[in-house]
């Protein structure tokens, strides 16, 4: 979260963005500045007008075989709209990207590992090192699981003892 809230300081002090080498462009973009409580209920996230401008003039004059990594928090693609996991004005923030031959998009946030390739654009969820996160509607709500408790061991039993917990 940290190097999320980064991106967003140096987005918004207008400092140009942090560069790394080998020609790869990297582009953070940050779609929970308007993020407030109870987002689950209030639909999907947004990058928002002024990030969007500011994406569109900063690959404006890259070569179309520069190799970008755009990262968010949420994913830029719909994966389950009820849970919020999904950012509204995604399309238009890939629709600047389309003439790059290669596109990694990454977020977080749901902590699920889902991949899908959609023309030049490979997108990657990650998973996380906190909580787990029911698979995309197969829970009414998106939340941490309860973890179950494991099974009693057949073998314990033959000992008349259970397995301590």
């Amino acid at each position: 979260m940290c190097e999320l809230l980064h991106i967003g300081a140096v987005f918004r002090s207008g400092a140009p963005p942090p560069r790394a080498g080998a020609g790869v462009h990297f582009i953070g973009l940050v779609n929970v500045f308007d993020f407030q409580p109870g987002f689950k209920s209030a639909g999907l996230a947004t990058i928002g007008d002024e990030q969007l401008e500011w994406l569109e003039k900063d690959v404006a004059g890259r070569s179309a075989s520069t190799p970008i990594v755009l990262m968010a928090h949420l994913p830029l693609w719909t994966i389950y709209e009820q849970w919020g996991w999904g950012t509204a004005d995604a399309g238009r923030a890939l629709g600047y990207l389309k003439r790059f031959g290669s596109v990694t998009v990454l977020n977080g946030h749901i902590h699920q590992i889902i991949q899908k390739v959609e023309g030049n654009v490979t997108f990657h969820t990650a998973a996380s090192t906190a909580f787990p996160q029911p698979a995309p509607g197969t829970a009414p709500v998106p939340g941490p699981m309860k973890e179950a408790r494991p099974p009693i061991c057949a073998n314990t039993l033959a000992f008349g003892r259970s397995m301590p917990r």
